[in-house]
């Protein structure tokens, strides 16, 4: 008897505790109507503080893709709204950053990825502070992760929320983060990233990061596939380059036309293996067919007075003509060793 009733004793405090538990774990209510509030009560804050806790937390520890896809759209609803006010992005914020910041860290890649959408329609600085932890080999070695981390970069900066010093300490980290990037893709898409703002510093740091890619494919027997981020950030270099005013022309052209040289000087050293392969053939000879053609409005702008050299890099390049491309690339060669664009000769 003392047996059975110690066993119904003992299966009533597990119902009591799984009671407990299925309360505890009662998803909260929505909380956009708090949204565009002028003045939050504790017990609004309170609201939005469970609220994010409770799917931040679910974000972390979801076991699988849908657990993520619900906890992710739960996130992001309160942020869908036309306009998501102050006092509540920064109370939502205050809330949800450091759980999604962990598990941007230590999650799943899936759900890393995820807690970095979130993060960047939030559009704080404690956002990018999140985001930019991500963009860098350096401290990130999940590719995905570091892909997504440049991604959020434009959807931050689109929320009106940064200041212009801090898009402008991003922009540098990113174009270091791109600067030692050895995927492809992932520079690409920071590449789109720092050309995403519109200011003569992106445009500075888009120089300084091709640059860098000029150099990490000289030192490698090639072909590199970097050329294909390198095609895709030439043709956006010139169309910033055709939406400037006449006298910026010529100040990016002058620091910009010893780098797309240079990208003819690597499809040169690359010639055999890269016209060899199909897609190699096709990245790189684009990329030469931009850079002659930005090569020839440079020059318009820097030099007016004078003819440019009559070249025809990209022919050369689609017709195999190798002896034709180190022709008319040695002429490049020869005057931007020249002032205006050499001043110490």
């Amino acid at each position: 008897m003392k047996n059975r009733c110690s066993i119904h004793t003992g299966l009533l405090a597990l119902a009591a505790l799984s009671l407990a538990a299925s309360v505890h774990a009662a998803p909260p209510t929505r909380i956009n109507h708090l949204i565009d509030k002028q003045d939050l009560s504790e017990r609004d804050r309170n609201n939005i503080r469970r609220y994010a806790e409770f799917w931040s937390d679910r974000l972390g520890e979801a076991e699988g893709p849908a657990e993520v896809d619900e906890a992710r759209a739960k996130l992001v609803d309160p942020l869908r709204a036309v306009r998501v006010g102050d006092i509540f992005r920064l109370e939502y914020s205050k809330s949800v950053l450091p759980l999604l910041g962990k598990t941007a860290e230590q999650a799943t890649p899936h759900a890393a990825v995820n807690a970095l959408q979130i993060v960047a329609l939030l559009g704080t600085p404690g956002s990018l502070e999140i985001i930019l932890s991500h963009a860098s080999v350096k401290d990130e070695k999940r590719f995905s992760v570091r892909l997504w981390a440049a991604k959020s970069f434009p959807v931050a900066v689109k929320q009106n929320v940064l200041h212009a010093n801090d898009i402008d300490r991003a922009l540098r980290d990113l174009s270091d983060a791109a600067s030692l990037e050895p995927s492809w893709l992932v520079l690409r898409r920071q590449f789109e990233a720092i050309a995403s703002v519109d200011s003569a510093l992106s445009r500075n740091l888009q120089v300084k990061v091709l640059k860098a890619a000029m150099e990490s494919m000289k030192g490698q027997e090639g072909p590199s596939d970097i050329m294909e981020a390198t095609y895709t950030a030439l043709m956006l270099i010139r169309n910033e380059y055709l939406a400037l005013p006449p006298a910026d022309k010529e100040t990016v052209g002058k620091a910009l036309a010893p780098v797309l040289c240079d990208l003819c000087t690597v499809a040169a050293a690359h010639w055999d293996s890269a016209q060899e392969d199909d897609a190699a053939r096709k990245s790189y000879g684009g990329a030469v067919l931009v850079s002659e053609n930005l090569l020839k409005l440079i020059d318009a702008r820097v030099r007016p007075q004078q003819p440019g050299p009559r070249t025809e890099l990209g022919p050369a390049w689609r017709n195999r003509e190798k002896g034709r491309f180190d022709s008319d690339h040695a002429k490049w060669r020869s005057l931007l060793e020249r002032p205006p664009y050499n001043k110490r000769r």
